[in-house]
C-alpha cells in the first residue's frame, strides 16, 4: 500500500481512538509529516525473515509498518493507553510507558530497529538517560532512526533576529494532563544530537537535514508567510543551506560489545 493510499484510507474508517481525540487530525498530520514518514519507511531494512521494530510513540504510521511489513514483529509504547485498542486490532504489541520517570518496558538487546522520530524533544527525562535505555533493549548491530526538530532553521534565526523567541508559548507546552504529555521541551542543532549519540556510544551512519513545509511548521501556526515570493525565495535558501531545514535525522547503530570495548580501553583514563 502506498503512503498517500493510506491516508485516504484513515479518512474513510471510523474509530473509536485517534491521536489528538480528534479523528480529523490524523490525516492532516500524515500528510504533514509525509516527507519525514518517507524517508523512515526508506530506512527500515526488507527481509525475508521477520525482525523486531519498535516505534516509540504511538501514532498512524505505526499502522502504516504494520501494514507494509505484516510479517514483522512490530511494537510500541506510549505514555497512554489511547491506541492500545487499535494496536491489538493490527497485532502490534503495545505497552504504556513515561520515559520521564519510567524504564523502557522491554528485556536487554531485543529489537533490531527502533525508531525515534519527533519525541526526544517532548520529553523532561536527560536525553543520554532516554536514549541509553534504547540503547540497551536494542541487539547489537540494530539500527536507531531518530529525528528532532531543528532549532536552528532560518525561520528561528530570523526571529531572533528581531528579538522574537523561536520557541512555542511555554503555557502551552509545559501544560498539564495532555492526552500526549507536554509539547516541546527543548529543540536541538545537529551538533548537539550527534554529541548526545556519541556519548551513549551510538555509531553514526547517517545524518542530514529534512524538508518538507516550507516553514517547517504546522500550516496554522500563527504569522505563517502567506506570500508566495517570500515563501518561494524561502524554500530555495533551505535548499541551498541544509542546516535551515526544519528537521533533523539520524541513522545509528548500536555497535558490537567487542568494538565498543576496544574503543573504552583505548580512551585515556
Amino acid at each position: 500500500m502506498e503512503f498517500r493510499e493510506y491516508i485516504n484510507k484513515l479518512r474513510r474508517e471510523e474509530k473509536a481512538q485517534h491521536i489528538e481525540l480528534d479523528q480529523d487530525k490524523e490525516p492532516q498530520y500524515l500528510e504533514f509529516h509525509k516527507y519525514r514518514f518517507d524517508r523512515i519507511i526508506d530506512s527500515i531494512p526488507r527481509c525475508q525473515h521477520p525482525i523486531r521494530i519498535l516505534d516509540i510513540g504511538t501514532t498512524p504510521f505505526t499502522f502504516f509498518i504494520k501494514e507494509l511489513f505484516p510479517h514483522y514483529e512490530v511494537s510500541t509504547f506510549d505514555l497512554t493507553n489511547l491506541m492500545e485498542d487499535r494496536c491489538k486490532t493490527h497485532d502490534i504489541l503495545f505497552k504504556v510507558c513515561d520515559l520521564d520517570n519510567q524504564l523502557v518496558p522491554f528485556e536487554n538487546d531485543y529489537f533490531d530497529v527502533a525508531i525515534f522520530t519527533e519525541v526526544l524533544e517532548h520529553v523532561f527525562a536527560p536525553p543520554t538517560v532516554v536514549l541509553k535505555e534504547i540503547r540497551r533493549i536494542m541487539r547489537s548491530r540494530g539500527k536507531l532512526i531518530l529525528s528532532v526538530l531543528n532549532i536552528a532553521t532560518l525561520v528561528n534565526r530570523i526571529k531572533l533576529v528581531f528579538g522574537i523567541t523561536p520557541l512555542p508559548n511555554p503555557n502551552s507546552q509545559l501544560k498539564k494532563n495532555w492526552v500526549h504529555g507536554h509539547g516541546h521541551i527543548h529543540e536541538y542543532t545537529m551538533k548537539e544530537i550527534n554529541s548526545i549519540l556519541e556519548v551513549c556510544n551510538f555509531a553514526i551512519s547517517e545524518k542530514e537535514f529534512l524538508q518538507g513545509s516550507v516553514l517547517g511548521r504546522a500550516p496554522s501556526e500563527e504569522g505563517r508567510c502567506s506570500c508566495a515570493l517570500i515563501v518561494s525565495v524561502y524554500h530555495a535558501v533551505c535548499s541551498l543551506v541544509p542546516s535551515f531545514r526544519p528537521t533533523i535525522y539520524v541513522e545509528c547503530f548500536k555497535p558490537p560489545k567487542s568494538r565498543l570495548r576496544t574503543r573504552l580501553l583505548e580512551e585515556p583514563l
